[in-house]
C-alpha cells in the first residue's frame, strides 16, 4: 500500500483510515484476534479508499475481504 499521505484523502478521512489500521494492527497483535473486528475495519478501508485514483490499495483490500476486482 502506498503511504497513507500520498492517497489524497481529506483530514477526515485520512483520520479514519489511521484509526481503521491502527485497529486491524491491534487485533493482530493480540494472543486472541477478532476477526470480526478485523473484517469490519477492511470494509471501512474499503469504502474510504472507493472513488480515490490509488485503485492498488483498493485492489489489495478487495482481496483481502475475498471479493472479486469490480
Amino acid at each position: 500500500m502506498k503511504a497513507v499521505g500520498n492517497l489524497g484523502l481529506d483530514f477526515e478521512g485520512l483520520s479514519e483510515l489511521m484509526a481503521d489500521l491502527k485497529t486491524i494492527d491491534a487485533q493482530l497483535s493480540s494472543s486472541r484476534p477478532k476477526t470480526a473486528i478485523i473484517r469490519e475495519c477492511l470494509r471501512s478501508l474499503k469504502e474510504t479508499l472507493e472513488g480515490l485514483a490509488d485503485n492498488e490499495s483498493l485492489v489489495k483490500v478487495r482481496s483481502l475481504l475475498g471479493e472479486t476486482d469490480r
